[in-house]
């Protein structure tokens, strides 16, 4: 049965596949240059409007901010699996999202905290 959902090609739509990463340095620049910013003390939000079908995110955890690499990791995981569930809920349009950890977070790492610091970004910048 999942093989046949494979080779059929169909997409599931809570998947989170190639096609929906940003992966180029260039389109993570078009982003953070074109896009609009926003931000709260935990993590920076950039935003553009794409010519695609799909919503597209891009990551940014890097080493200074958080240097253990299983925080960083699971800070990637909890943030792609917040973009799995909520980009069907996304209006206006598929967009190029970028989002970057301004500070380690200062607390034990769990998905409903980030969630809600996520949903405000996104209600801010009229997305959710």
């Amino acid at each position: 049965m999942i093989r046949e959902d494979i080779s059929n090609g169909a997409k599931k739509p809570h998947s989170f596949g190639k096609p929906e990463r940003i992966i180029r340095s260039y389109e993570y620049k078009k982003v953070h240059k074109q896009g609009a910013r926003y931000k709260d003390d935990l993590f920076a939000l950039s935003i553009l409007k794409n010519n695609m079908t799909n919503h597209r995110l891009g990551l940014s955890v890097g080493l200074t901010k958080v240097p253990l690499a299983s925080k960083r990791h699971r800070i990637k995981r909890i943030i792609r699996e917040f973009f799995r569930l909520n980009k069907m809920k996304f209006k206006n349009g598929p967009y190029d999202i970028v989002i970057s950890i301004i500070t380690a977070p200062p607390y034990k790492i769990n998905y409903s905290i980030f969630e809600k610091r996520l949903q405000a970004l996104l209600k801010e910048a009229n997305v959710l």
